[in-house]
């Protein structure tokens, strides 16, 4: 529309002079006669001319004024439009120049206090955002008549860039926060596990003691009853299972993050602890239940045997 408004303005300038020219002349022709008959056939055309001419004027003045409101609300969208990048720029160049770990608590509660001011500055551009899209609208509404794929275009980018960043700072805050979690909560999980595991061990080692003492296949209903305690300790192990795998797995995730650092070292040694108590509780196990499954058996090949003995005594007595 722009441009049909350019080329229509300057179609009645260059019409103005002929039009002027044609009064004139009309004029002139009027002043040399008397006649009151073709002075009045003179002055209908040159009235009608001329009200043609003030139509004219007013819709050239008209145009110029819309079309200087055109260029007036173009610059302001894209004024808008350039501020609204500037700003949204200096967000995406603050969080790409920020660097990974190592992640100590302190790290991670400074980093933690930037990304909410960040968020805090990304709310702040998108008053300039508004703006634009505000002057989008007008212009979209306005001209709707013409060509607005630009107008749209311009809009688009922008909501965009603005969506994409602050997803970026969303989830860089909501990941922060879960890591400070971890890292605030890993120690405690830690040490109630090694504090379980430390009970399991003596357990164990009280089982494994009783499973090994001398005449133990002489008293069935011991077997049962030390069979019975390995069950509660093997149901305790396999209850640990899951928190075992996720505090391992989530030791592994804070000590990649702590790549580097004293700290790193320190939880290393930590975890590899508890994977070794850990291992040797379960080979611990397995070999009690293996010897009271073996002192079981062989207490029933005693009973069987037992039995076949009395039954024959009974077989000679009776002859």
């Amino acid at each position: 529309m722009i441009m049909k408004q350019k080329v229509t303005l300057q179609d009645l300038e260059q019409r103005c002079p002929q039009l002027e020219e044609l009064i004139t002349a009309a004029q002139n022709l009027k002043n040399k006669t008397s006649n009151q008959e073709a002075r009045t056939i003179i002055t209908d055309p040159i009235e009608r001319i001329q009200n043609q001419w003030d139509e004219v004027q007013e819709h050239l003045q008209n145009g110029r004024q819309q079309l200087n409101e055109m260029f007036k609300n173009s610059i302001q969208l894209l004024e808008a439009k350039e501020e609204a990048e500037q700003v949204l720029g200096q967000v995406r160049g603050k969080l790409e120049s920020w660097k990974e770990g190592p992640y100590t608590t302190d790290a991670i509660q400074k980093k933690i206090k930037e990304t909410k001011q960040l968020a805090k500055d990304l709310r702040q551009c998108k008053i300039n955002v508004d703006v634009a899209n505000d002057l989008a609208l007008k212009l979209l509404w306005v001209y709707s008549e013409d060509d607005t794929r630009k107008v749209h275009i311009i809009t688009e980018n922008i909501n965009a860039s603005w969506a994409r960043i602050q997803k970026r700072v969303n989830e860089r805050e909501a990941a922060l926060e879960e890591t400070y979690r971890l890292l605030q909560q890993f120690p405690l999980d830690l040490e109630k596990f090694l504090a379980w595991l430390t009970e399991a061990e003596t357990t164990a080692n009280v089982l494994q003691d009783a499973t090994h003492k001398e005449k133990l296949l002489e008293d069935s209903k011991g077997v049962r009853e030390l069979m019975k305690q390995w069950q509660d300790l093997q149901g305790e192990i396999e209850a640990h299972t899951d928190i075992y795998h996720n505090l391992d797995e989530n030791g592994q995730k804070i000590l990649r993050s702590l790549e580097g650092s004293d700290e790193a070292v320190l939880l290393q040694r930590r975890l590899d602890n508890m994977n070794f108590k850990w291992s040797e509780l379960r080979k611990k196990s397995l070999n009690i239940r293996s010897h009271l499954e073996a002192s079981s058996d062989q207490w029933k090949c005693l009973h069987l045997s037992l039995q076949e003995l009395l039954v024959w005594l009974q077989l000679k007595d009776d002859e």
